[in-house]
């Protein structure tokens, strides 16, 4: 069952090994999770390159964090991303220390498909635009990408809310 009370974290990339890999979190309010990962506050919407290190001190990984503050983010809740080298092991780390560090403020493994859940909630995206973000992602060809695109940039919702607006118009008309 989903919480949508408490702060999320997945590993946002694909599985496999890649350059970087995103680890994202999302919550109502993350700065004690952030000042517990760096001891500092971060900028937001400014790339912080940063250290993340474990329980002894070791220096997991070096990666850039870019903290959204809310509403101004996806999900119109606090995000912060952590941009960091994209190994499994290495994301698995860091998605473990993040919980660590976030048990005492609920943190939880996002289920699947939550983010988008949770921006359709806060009405950052509407149902249309929230499953077009599904279409883009499974798309298999160029047409497929670009009218996913199109959904998620509103021009379905829009045509719908034309279509609407022109039979309350003819309703009117006719009553």
């Amino acid at each position: 069952m989903m919480t949508r009370k408490l702060p999320i974290i997945a590993v946002a990339t694909a599985l496999g090994k890649a350059g970087v890999g995103v680890v994202r979190l999302s919550g109502q309010n993350l700065n004690p999770i952030i000042k517990a990962l760096f001891q500092k506050d971060l900028i937001p919407r400014q790339a912080t390159l940063l250290s993340l290190r474990d329980e002894g001190g070791h220096l997991i990984d070096q990666l850039v964090a870019i903290y959204f503050a809310a509403p101004a983010s996806f999900t119109g809740e606090d995000v912060l991303e952590l941009q960091c080298h994209g190994g499994p092991q290495l994301l698995e780390l860091v998605m473990k220390r993040c919980l660590e560090l976030g048990k005492d403020d609920g943190l939880v493994i996002a289920e699947p498909g939550e983010f988008t859940l949770r921006a359709y909630l806060n009405n950052k995206v509407d149902l249309a635009q929230a499953e077009a973000i599904a279409d883009l992602i499974d798309a298999q060809s160029e047409a497929a990408v670009r009218g996913a695109a199109r959904s998620l940039q509103g021009t379905f919702s829009d045509d719908i809310n034309e279509l609407i607006e022109e039979i309350t118009q003819l309703r009117i008309l006719v009553e």
